[in-house]
C-alpha cells in the first residue's frame, strides 16, 4: 500500500506493517473493523484498542457474541472492493528507491482521482 503525505509518504510493504502494527498485511482489516477507521467514519468497538486488537488477532482473547456481531459488521464496512479494472498491469508498478514509477505511470494522478 502507499500513503500519499508528500515529502513524508509511506510505502507499506510486510515488513513495515508488522513493524509498525505488529500484524500481517493479511490481518489488517480485522485490525482496523476492531478498532475503526476515523478516515471512513468507522467506530471501532468499545473498549478495543491497538493492543487489545492484537489480542484478539492473535487469539491471546476472545470477542463476546455482541462484539462479534459488532466486528462482522465493521468488517463489511471498512471490506476493500479489489475487482477494480486497473488503466495498466501490475507488474508495471514494481517500485523503486525513489519512486519514480508512480511519476511514470501517473499512479499520483489515479490516487487522486479517487
Amino acid at each position: 500500500m502507499f500513503r500519499y503525505h508528500g515529502k513524508k509518504s509511506v510505502l507499506f510493504n510486510e515488513a513495515v506493517v508488522k513493524e509498525k502494527y505488529g500484524i500481517h498485511p493479511s490481518q489488517f482489516l480485522e485490525y482496523k473493523a476492531l478498532i475503526g477507521d476515523q478516515a471512513d467514519n468507522i467506530a471501532g468497538i468499545r473498549g478495543i484498542g491497538s493492543k487489545n486488537a492484537i489480542k484478539i488477532i492473535q487469539g491471546i482473547k476472545k470477542l463476546n457474541e455482541a462484539e462479534w456481531d459488532i466486528f462482522e459488521r465493521k468488517r463489511q464496512l471498512i471490506k476493500l472492493y479489489t475487482n477494480a479494472i486497473l488503466p495498466f498491469a501490475l507488474d508495471q508498478l514494481l517500485f523503486t528507491k525513489d519512486l519514480e514509477n508512480f511519476k511514470t505511470y501517473e499512479f499520483l494522478r489515479i490516487i487522486h482521482i479517487f
